[in-house]
């Protein structure tokens, strides 16, 4: 894309708009770095492009982004020299823009112009034996674009570059000949210079060997690239074995299993051994026991190193047979007893290449799953998965305490483990797994609706009746897995089933009425379940009417009652009403106990009849009076020290108790009927309230003024 975008750019833009130019030439100038050869001509081409005046290009290309740029001019001659001398700048952009130039120059020269130019970098005093060694990168760039064209010489030049002695050059070499793909020829040259005396020069080698076998770039030089490199395995330099390691590792030849696995056995460094080790799951057979027995030793030796140790139990685990491999498994066993990683990834690597049955990995299992680290019980979880057989009862019951215990993270696991653990129908397992179902966690449910659906037996009653309350639960998932359940579960043609399962299929999210829409048919053969659907339609239509009017009678039946009790507390105001009247119109007996008693009448014979029953004297009223007078109208005065308060007149129906000072206020209501004949026929109804009243209040008075008595006496 970048190439076909240098190629268009320039047929599109405005060539009077000199900032279009000049952004383009900037980008251009730019990509003349770029690491594919492509690019950087494409680059070229659009710089090339965009000035009839290649100096003025230059000019404004230097001006713009410090790049000097050239392209091809009518005299290629002048332009070679031009070039080669460039290379020699004491500026690094403009050495480098040189050398790409030169390239550009050759992929339009084609081979005449490369063997000129080829020439002058032979000389004596060219670029590449310049005692700068920017200058030499240079002149290797510019070697890449001579040795593309098929120059052997290119070639041959090109890879002495990597034993240059500084790595800057060497690296450019390096990336020199990686830009070429593995050209061939290329390989000859640069495997004749891992045998060069310099330690530096074999190390350059070896690793652009293995570069090149890395990207796939060898093109039927294989065999002599894992020669040379079976050769380096036993080089003096650690760097050089290192590369020689790699090299083989991207080959991936079976045949240097072998050595690799010496290597890891018997290498003096650290770092080539681990680097072999990563290198035989890659060129080993799957459960090669040379290959197990070497990653098993060198894993027994470096457990207390975290991160190897966990890496190569990674890798004894790809090369154990995952059908069974009982060497692995008990080399991954002894790293259950290091750090929480460590644990985790030995229990992870049982739980693939353990043989079924195998009692040393069921007991570090079960032991790990007291552990407490979480990752760690989950690992031991999916491990005795792998090992336990079905109907163990010390796993099943482990597995159980885990489902009934407080962590929710390990439930899910649990009960899949469960499933292929516990023999079907357990009711021990089914009523321990029942007492999940209301967990707040939904995975956990769905985990315990699969597990009821692998252990119980169609037509299990209790576990149909468990899933059918599943059917109401909160959670879409819970209420598909529960219909995919039933279908397993649930005895065919049952209807309460199918009638639970139609009702999903009305107002349910698209996986739930899919899953109940399977279930029906599996449970209801032959059944339609459109008429099904519309069948349960018409009675929810029947059920919501008759709802309605349920509901339209208990609220008629309230306001019946509400207005029958309003009615009977509008009543009960009304008389209370009444009642309040009545009793504000007479006095209280407690208010004319409080009121003062009569003004003593004298001691000489007057008439002690009450006023009320004197006749009114013309012209007053019972207002006019300021003495108070009490509800018969009798005038009521305060007793005058020293004074007897006299009794009151005998009145009919009342009777004066004689003995007042011993008896308290020397009233008695018994009636003088039954004792009088006369008054008989009366009763007492025939005692006025008036004078009843007044008795009381001068008893009551006369009690209050009567002298004190002694202390024993008031006792």
């Amino acid at each position: 894309l970048v190439v076909i975008a240098l190629d268009v750019l320039p047929q599109l833009l405005d060539r009077s708009c000199d900032q279009h130019v000049r952004q383009l030439v900037d980008a251009a100038s730019h990509k003349v770095l770029h690491a594919i050869m492509d690019i950087r001509h494409a680059a070229a081409r659009c710089l090339g492009t965009l000035s009839g005046d290649p100096q003025a290009l230059l000019r404004l290309s230097a001006r713009q982004s410090g790049l000097d740029v050239l392209v091809d001019f009518s005299d290629g001659a002048q332009n070679e020299e031009v070039l080669c001398a460039s290379l020699h700048n004491a500026q690094a952009p403009v050495r480098r823009a040189a050398a790409e130039s030169i390239g550009l120059l050759v992929r339009t020269g084609g081979c005449e112009v490369a063997a000129r130019i080829l020439q002058t970098l032979s000389g004596p005093h060219s670029a590449l034996v310049s005692t700068c060694a920017g200058t030499r990168s240079s002149g290797v760039i510019a070697l890449q674009h001579l040795a593309a064209t098929g120059s052997p010489d290119a070639l041959r030049m090109l890879a002495g570059a990597l034993s240059d002695a500084e790595s800057c050059v060497r690296a450019a070499a390096n990336t020199s000949i990686l830009a070429l793909g593995g050209q061939s020829g290329v390989m000859g040259h640069v495997a004749q210079l891992v045998e060069h005396e310099r330690t530096e020069v074999r190390e350059s080698a070896m690793w652009c060997i293995a570069s090149l076998a890395s990207s796939y770039q060898l093109r039927g030089v294989e065999s002599l690239a894992q020669r040379v490199a079976l050769q380096r395995l036993h080089d003096s330099s650690s760097r050089v074995r290192l590369a020689a390691v790699r090299c083989l590792a991207c080959l991936g030849d079976s045949q240097s299993a072998e050595a690799l696995c010496t290597r890891v056995a018997h290498d003096e460094e650290v770092d080539v051994r681990l680097e072999a080790c990563r290198a035989i799951p890659v060129v080993a057979t799957v459960g090669d026991p040379m290959a197990v027995v070497c990653l098993g030793t060198f894993l027994a030796g470096f457990r207390h190193e975290e991160a190897v140790a966990v890496e190569v139990a990674g890798l004894l685990t790809i090369v154990c047979d995952p059908k069974g491999d009982g060497v692995g498994a008990r080399a991954l066993a002894a790293m259950t007893l290091g750090s929480p990683q460590q644990c985790i990834a030995g229990l992870r690597g049982i739980q693939r290449v353990a043989p079924s049955g195998c009692q040393m990995s069921r007991g570090v299992a079960l032991k790990c799953l007291g552990h407490g680290n979480v990752g760690v019980m989950g690992a031991a979880v999916g491990a005795l998965e792998r090992v336990c057989v079905q109907g163990d009862e010390g796993a099943v019951g482990a597995l159980l305490d885990l489902v009934l215990g407080r962590v929710d993270d390990l439930r899910p696991p649990a009960v899949d483990a469960l499933k292929k653990l516990a023999c079907k129908g357990d009711v021990r397992v089914l009523d321990a797994l029942h007492k999940r179902l209301t967990h707040g966690h939904w995975p956990v449910r769905k985990a315990v609706i699969q597990s009821y659906e692998a252990l119980a037996y169609r037509g299990c009653d209790k576990a149909v009746s468990t899933i059918l309350g599943c059917l109401a639960d909160g959670s879409s998932e819970i209420r598909q897995q529960a219909a995919e359940s039933l279908a397993v579960v649930a005895t065919v043609g049952d209807p309460v089933v199918i009638d639970r399962l139609v009702d999903l299929l009305i107002d349910e999210p698209p996986n739930v009425f899919l899953a109940a829409e399977e279930a029906v048919m599996v449970l209801s053969p032959g059944a339609d379940v459109g008429e099904l659907i519309r069948v349960k339609q018409a009675r929810l239509r029947e059920e919501r009417a008759e709802a309605e009017r349920s509901v339209r009678a208990a609220r008629a039946a309230r306001e019946v009652a509400a207005a029958a009790k309003q009615a009977e507390e509008e009543a009960a105001a009304a008389e209370k009403a009444r009642s309040t009247a009545l009793a504000t119109a007479a006095v209280s007996p407690e208010e004319a106990i409080r009121q003062p008693p009569p003004q003593e009448t004298p001691a000489t014979g007057e008439d002690h009849t009450p006023a009320s029953s004197l006749p009114a004297q013309p012209g007053t009223t019972d207002t006019d009076s300021t003495t108070p007078a009490d509800a018969a109208g009798v005038p009521m005065k305060p007793p005058q020290s020293g004074a007897s308060v006299p009794q009151p007149a005998h009145k009919p129906g009342l009777v004066v108790d004689a003995d007042a000072e011993s008896c308290g206020p020397g009233i008695s209501s018994r009636s003088t009927s039954a004792d009088d004949p006369e008054d008989a026929s009366a009763g007492p109804a025939s005692i006025s309230p008036g004078l009843q009243r007044d008795g009381l209040k001068k008893s009551f008075h006369s009690f209050l003024s009567r002298p004190k008595k002694s202390k024993s006496r008031a006792k």
